[in-house]
């Protein structure tokens, strides 16, 4: 990666990934879209690089200096590019750590991993593999293809989902299959939408 990919990346981090809070822009007559097209980075296409490790952080709301990770990923490749004016991230062979309230609360591996700032989502296809790390809803799960609302603290795994979750001293060991399975990421609760447990 040149030491120009580099910076745009820091950048990319700054205002997609660092979540702090955003300026008000100062008020004067030049229009909104001119506004936009001024303060978007003048990309050449998309960046992409190797090896790339990426921190996707909230601001505090306690302690306005200090942040909460929501995502810590590793992945062989990364891209940055901009659909419109909203930055996206597309990672490949991504192995990733979810925090929720800045607790570690699972582990990701995946093919192909996408996320849009504006939508709060991140997107997990080709092969997606997830340990809930929530006692006492300690639990695997497997799908073609899921979807994290980071705002709603949910997450679908759609495309033959599959799910074990370990007993605890209340429940067995339960393995489903099913066309869906709806998590909650923040208290691991779950539901097997449309399969037999």
């Amino acid at each position: 990666m040149t030491s120009l990919h580099k910076a745009i990346l820091v950048v990319f981090a700054a205002t997609f990934l660092g979540c702090g809070s955003k300026p008000k822009p100062a008020e004067n007559n030049i229009s909104k879209k001119a506004q936009a097209k001024a303060s978007s980075p003048a990309l050449p296409g998309a960046v992409k690089g190797k090896g790339w490790k990426i921190r996707w952080a909230t601001q505090d709301p306690k302690d306005s200096t200090k942040s909460i990770p929501l995502l810590i990923a590793d992945t062989d490749e990364g891209e940055l590019f901009y659909k419109g004016e909203v930055p996206n991230l597309r990672m490949r062979n991504v192995n990733a750590q979810i925090f929720q309230e800045g607790a570690h609360s699972a582990n990701v591996k995946a093919g192909l991993m996408e996320a849009n700032r504006k939508e709060s989502k991140l997107v997990g296809t080709r092969g997606v593999t997830i340990d809930m790390l929530i006692a006492p809803n300690l639990m695997q799960v497997t799908a073609d293809r899921v979807t994290w609302d980071t705002k709603a603290h949910t997450a679908l795994a759609e495309g033959s989902a599959h799910l074990n979750k370990a007993a605890t001293n209340k429940t067995p060991v339960i393995s489903s299959q099913a066309p869906k399975i709806w998590m909650d990421t923040k208290t691991g609760e779950f539901r097997i939408l449309g399969g037999t447990e």
